[in-house]
C-alpha cells in the first residue's frame, strides 16, 4: 500500500461512522487497485501526479456517497416516526371496552353453603353501542355460576337484551351491560342485581334477578332513570 493510499484510508476512516466499514474496505480496496495500474501502464513518476488527483476526487466522491447514506437513513427514521403516529391514531379509534371481571361471593341458601362465581367478559360478537361524542364501545356478557357442595345448580350466561323486557329502548340503546353482583337470599330464592349503564358514566338502570332452587329466573327493575337521561338518548 503507497503513502497515497494510506493517506486516502484515514480521511475516510475519520469521516465515516464505524457501520460504515464495509463501504470504507471497498474503496480502499479500489485505490490500492487503483494504484498498481497507474505504476505498471503509466509510470512512477506520472503516476504520483495522478494518484493524488486520484485520492482527491475519491475523497470527493466518498463524501457524496455518505451525505446519501445520512440522508437516507434520517428519511428511514422520519417513515418509522409516520408509521408510528399511524399505528397510535388507530388504536385511538378502535371501540373502547370494559376490562375482564371476575367475582365470587359466599352465601347461605337454605341451610347450605353456596358459591356465586360471575365472571364479566367484552363480548365482540354483540353490537356495539355510542356516545354522544362518537365514541364507540363493546359490549359485555356476564356468566354467572352458583355452586352447593361441590355442584353446580345454576349456569347462564347473561347478555344486555336478556334484561329488554325490563329496560326503556331508548335507554337500552346506548347502553351495556355494566355488572352483576349478589344482594341477598330468602328461603325462596336467590337475589342478584345486574345494572345496564351508558358507558363511563353514573347513569345506570338496576334490575334485580331473582333464582330459585329449581333455576327459574325473575326480573324487576328497582328505579326509574328517565329524568336522568341525557339529551341523546330521548
Amino acid at each position: 500500500m503507497c503513502e497515497m493510499c494510506v493517506f486516502h484510508f484515514y480521511i475516510i476512516s475519520c469521516l465515516m461512522p464505524p457501520s460504515y466499514a464495509s463501504f470504507l474496505f471497498i474503496h480502499l480496496y479500489i485505490s490500492c487497485a487503483f494504484c498498481s495500474f497507474a505504476t505498471i501502464f503509466i509510470g512512477f513518476q506520472d503516476c504520483r501526479q495522478m494518484k493524488k488527483k486520484a485520492v482527491s476526487l475519491m475523497v470527493y466522491a466518498s463524501l457524496m456517497l455518505l451525505s446519501m447514506g445520512c440522508s437516507s437513513t434520517e428519511a428511514s427514521k422520519d417513515d418509522n416516526h409516520v408509521k408510528v403516529l399511524v399505528e397510535d391514531g388507530k388504536s385511538l379509534d378502535a371501540p373502547q371496552y370494559m376490562v375482564a371481571s371476575d367475582t365470587k361471593s359466599s352465601f347461605v341458601f337454605r341451610g347450605k353453603e353456596h358459591m356465586a362465581s360471575i365472571a364479566r367478559r367484552p363480548d365482540n360478537t354483540l353490537p356495539m353501542v355510542s356516545n354522544a361524542e362518537g365514541d364507540t364501545f363493546v359490549d359485555n356478557n356476564i356468566t354467572l355460576i352458583i355452586a352447593c357442595e361441590n355442584r353446580e345448580v345454576f349456569n347462564r350466561t347473561f347478555v344486555k337484551e336478556d334484561f329488554a323486557s325490563q329496560i326503556d329502548d331508548r335507554f337500552m340503546k346506548h347502553a351495556i351491560l355494566d355488572g352483576l353482583v349478589y344482594d341477598s337470599c330468602t328461603s325462596q330464592a336467590m337475589f342478584f342485581v345486574a345494572s345496564i349503564c351508558y358507558p363511563q358514566s353514573d347513569l345506570y338502570v338496576p334490575v334485580e334477578l331473582s333464582i330459585t332452587s329449581d333455576g327459574k329466573v325473575g326480573m324487576r327493575k328497582l328505579d326509574e332513570m328517565d329524568s336522568d337521561m341525557p339529551e341523546f338518548a330521548k
